[in-house]
C-alpha cells in the first residue's frame, strides 16, 4: 500500500535534496583540485621561462606575437605567488625587490628596430618556485616571432641574478584562488545547509507521521434513514369508519 493511503502524509523533502547537497559538495571539491592544479601550471609555467644571467645578453624565442613580461630574480626557495601593489623587498610578504633599475635592450636577430620596452604599471605579480625568486618589472609587444638578442647591463641592486622573459602570470594567479575560494566559501556552506535543512525537515516530518494514529480511525457510522410514511387509507374504509358512529347512535336510541 502506497504511503498516505490511509491520510499520512508522506516524508517532505523528498531524498532527492541530499543528492542536490552531495552534488554542491562533489563541486567544492571539485574546485579545489582545479585551483590546484592552477598553480601547478604556473609552477611550470615559471620554470619554463627563457632567462639570462644579467648583466649579460643572450638568444631568446618568442614563437607567438602577443604580450610579454620581464621578470627581475634572485634565487629562492618554494613556493609562493603573489598579486599585490606594496613592496615586498624580500620580507616574504611581496615582491622580492623594493627598488631596482637597469637598461634593457631586445633586437630581432634579423635586424630591424629594438622593440620598446615599458616599465611594469599596475599591481606586481612575484614568485617563489624552482629556486627562483622573481617579480614583475617591464613588458614589451612581440609583432613578429622568432628570435631576439636580450641583453641587460648598469644592473641595481646587485642581488638580481637573472632576467627572465615569459608570458604574466597574475590572470593565471586571480583564476586559481577565485575558483578554490568558490568552492571554499560558497559551494561548501550551501551543500551543508541545504543538506541539514533536508536532514531537519525530514526528522520533524516523520516524527509528524509516527504520532499520527496507524491506521486512522474509521468514520462514524451515518444514522439509519427514516422509515417511508404510511400510506393513505383507501376512500371505501373512511366511509366505513364514518357510519360506525352513526349507526350505534341510532341503535341507542331505538332500545330507549
Amino acid at each position: 500500500m502506497l504511503p498516505g493511503a490511509h491520510g499520512n502524509p508522506p516524508i517532505r523533502p523528498r531524498r532527492l535534496w541530499y543528492w542536490v547537497a552531495g552534488g554542491l559538495l562533489a563541486g567544492a571539491a571539485a574546485c579545489v583540485a582545479l585551483g590546484v592544479a592552477g598553480f601547478f601550471g604556473l609552477d611550470k609555467q615559471v620554470q619554463e621561462f627563457q632567462r639570462i644571467t644579467v648583466p649579460g645578453q643572450a638568444l631568446v624565442r618568442f614563437p607567438q606575437p602577443g604580450e610579454y613580461v620581464l621578470f627581475v630574480e634572485k634565487p629562492g626557495s618554494c613556493c609562493a605567488f603573489n598579486v599585490n601593489s606594496g613592496g615586498g623587498g624580500g620580507t616574504g610578504s611581496g615582491p622580492p625587490f623594493a627598488s631596482w633599475s637597469m637598461n634593457v635592450a631586445l633586437r630581432p636577430v634579423a635586424g630591424g628596430p629594438p622593440v620598446p620596452i615599458h616599465t611594469w604599471q599596475g599591481a606586481t605579480e612575484s614568485y617563489a618556485v624552482a629556486g627562483h625568486q622573481g617579480q614583475t618589472a617591464m613588458y614589451f609587444t612581440i609583432n613578429r616571432p622568432g628570435p631576439y638578442y636580450l641583453a641587460a647591463e648598469n644592473v641595481t641592486p646587485g642581488s638580481i641574478t637573472d632576467l627572465a622573459a615569459g608570458r604574466g602570470i597574475g590572470q593565471g594567479v586571480l583564476n586559481a584562488v577565485l575558483v578554490i575560494l568558490a568552492g571554499i566559501f560558497v559551494l561548501v556552506p550551501a551543500g551543508l545547509l541545504i543538506g541539514v535543512i533536508t536532514a531537519v525537515r525530514r526528522h520533524r516530518s516523520r516524527r509528524a507521521r509516527l504520532a499520527a494514529p496507524w491506521p486512522p480511525p474509521a468514520a462514524p457510522w451515518p444514522p439509519p434513514p427514516a422509515p417511508p410514511p404510511a400510506p393513505p387509507a383507501p376512500p371505501s374504509a373512511l366511509l366505513s369508519a364514518e357510519r360506525q358512529p352513526a349507526q350505534r347512535a341510532s341503535e341507542g336510541a331505538r332500545r330507549q
